[in-house]
């Protein structure tokens, strides 16, 4: 069983650095099943996306600004991304 906190998951996602190489290298050959994450990761990782959505949300909309519609998509992505994820018993 391998568990990935909150910080494993956002380098997970963002797929570049020396972060991800290193942490892609150590997974490749190991069965999915046999990943986890943490209902604490899952919910730090939404309540900061719900977090960023209502900050942008309460901001005057600038021409510079993305449509407000491109807000959710981080937290749409996030929800894609970890939805194969199982979730730990433990933690």
């Amino acid at each position: 069983m391998y568990v990935f906190d909150s910080d494993h998951l956002s380098i997970l996602q963002r797929q570049r650095g020396p972060e991800f190489g290193h942490l892609a290298r150590r997974c490749a050959g190991i069965p999915d099943e046999q990943f986890f994450v943490t209902i604490v990761s899952l919910h730090e990782q939404f309540n900061g996306w719900t977090s960023y959505i209502a900050r942008a949300a309460a901001q005057p909309a600038s021409r510079s600004s993305k449509p407000s519609t491109a807000k959710p998509t981080k937290c749409q992505q996030s929800s894609r991304f970890t939805g194969w994820w199982s979730i730990s018993p433990c933690g």
